[in-house]
């Protein structure tokens, strides 16, 4: 059914529509296309400082370039032409040439991905690590057993800083106005799911398995109860 699964008592992230960048959002504000010619980012409404997290999107049109992960609220100034991986806590992978980048620096990381793929992203602010995953597969030779155990030896990236005065909220971006992000934090997914999973706590609904320990963003989770 194409509706959400909110309750009274538990709420799923979504993206933020009081972004002032220029995006055009739907679907409960679960699918967000860029209506710019520049580089635009966009980001969810809820976000965490610790635990483990999980969410997962569609990429439906890459356009001149698209990424997708996670961005500490601190450094988000929503200027224009902008993309969160150029931040400090700006932690992206990108499609086309499978590149990750933080900080406005590149370097190679996975498999290239383009529309239709289907990008997972596992934040463990437990040990500072952050993994994506295309179509189930975990990239740079990682695995979802080791991702649980909190072994990062093949993180993207590690020593990400957590904790009081970070928070971080999924994020991505996309180059000219070809590109449209169909999200899933659990709540309301904007395109067919046809396996199911939810997280430890039977929260959400994804196409892959989250890691175990890793949550889906919604209020209960975040909230702890």
């Amino acid at each position: 059914a194409d509706q959400a699964t909110d309750t009274p008592t538990n709420n799923f992230c979504t993206m933020n529509p009081l972004n002032e960048q220029v995006w055009a959002y739907s679907e409960g504000n679960c699918q967000v296309a860029n209506t710019a010619s520049g580089w635009r980012f966009t980001h969810g409404t809820m976000g965490a400082s610790t635990g483990k997290w999980y969410f997962e999107a569609e990429n439906d049109a890459y356009g001149a370039g698209s990424y997708l992960g996670v961005v500490g609220t601190q450094d988000v100034s929503h200027g224009v032409d902008e993309n969160f991986k150029t931040y400090p806590t700006g932690y992206g992978y990108k499609g086309g040439d499978g590149t990750k980048a933080n900080n406005a620096v590149g370097a190679s990381y996975g498999d290239t991905w383009t529309s239709g793929d289907i990008i997972g992203c596992a934040l463990d602010l437990t040990n500072g690590a952050i993994y994506w995953s295309k179509n189930g597969t975990w990239q740079n030779s990682a695995t979802i057993e080791e991702i649980a155990a909190g072994t990062t030896t093949n993180a993207a990236y590690t020593s990400i800083p957590s904790g009081e005065g970070y928070i971080y909220v999924p994020a991505v971006a996309g180059k000219a106005d070809a590109v449209v992000w169909k999200m899933n934090f659990g709540g309301c997914p904007t395109y067919t799911i046809s396996s199911g999973n939810t997280d430890d706590n039977d929260y959400g609904n994804f196409e892959y398995p989250p890691p175990d320990g890793f949550l889906a963003y919604c209020s209960k989770n975040i909230g702890g109860s």
